[in-house]
């Protein structure tokens, strides 16, 4: 966004330089995260930052601190807005359809996307499942990526394996694998998109 390239140089060695100690360390751990991935999401995201707040809710009202100078340093750079990230760098991404924007949207890569028009391949919704009762969140037991992983009700967390999302085709899937439900169990199984136990 703001300039340079990401090289693919043959028999290059990649390393890393550890710090010393970790900036993480200690009981407030998981605020220090929240907050630095906050600044991230209120400097970078622009008009996208909706779709993180709709899986988190409650973090629009947490405080991260003075955003300003971020984002005149940006400004200052010439970077590029996030759509353009979207559209030049990964048009492959899965974003929720917008009902108002119907505008196409050409890529770099030729690709043209209607905005507002849900295909069966879009992904239309992005979040957590609840049950109400309980409170507790649908949670893949084991890697989700793993066909046959079970899923169960487990406290709601702010992790990968309880965003989940609702497609075009009325399908519940975390990353390639949808929810299905079969023999009394709910399992992550390979899309069958005739399936009848995979679709909402």
């Amino acid at each position: 966004m703001c300039g340079g390239s990401l090289e693919i140089v043959p028999c290059s060695r990649v390393g890393h330089v550890f710090r010393r100690s970790r900036p993480y360390d200690g009981p407030n751990d998981s605020i220090k995260i929240l907050r630095n991935q906050l600044r991230l999401v209120r400097v970078w995201l622009d008009d996208y930052d909706k779709y993180y707040y709709q899986m988190f809710p409650n973090y629009r009202k947490v405080d991260c601190g003075d955003v300003t100078q971020r984002r005149e340093l940006r400004q200052q750079l010439g970077c590029k807005s996030f759509e353009w990230y979207i559209e030049n760098v990964y048009p492959s991404v899965k974003i929720p359809v917008e009902e108002s924007a119907k505008r196409p949207r050409e890529t770099r890569r030729g690709a043209v996307a209607e905005r507002g028009v849900v295909s069966k391949e879009m992904v239309v919704s992005v979040g957590q499942i609840a049950h109400k009762s309980s409170g507790s969140c649908l949670d893949v037991a084991g890697r989700a990526s793993v066909k046959g992983a079970r899923v169960e009700l487990r406290p709601c967390e702010r992790k990968d394996d309880q965003s989940w999302m609702y497609t075009g085709r009325k399908e519940v899937k975390l990353g390639r694998l949808c929810l299905d439900y079969s023999r009394n169990r709910l399992a992550m199984i390979k899309c069958a998109f005739d399936s009848k136990n995979q679709v909402l």
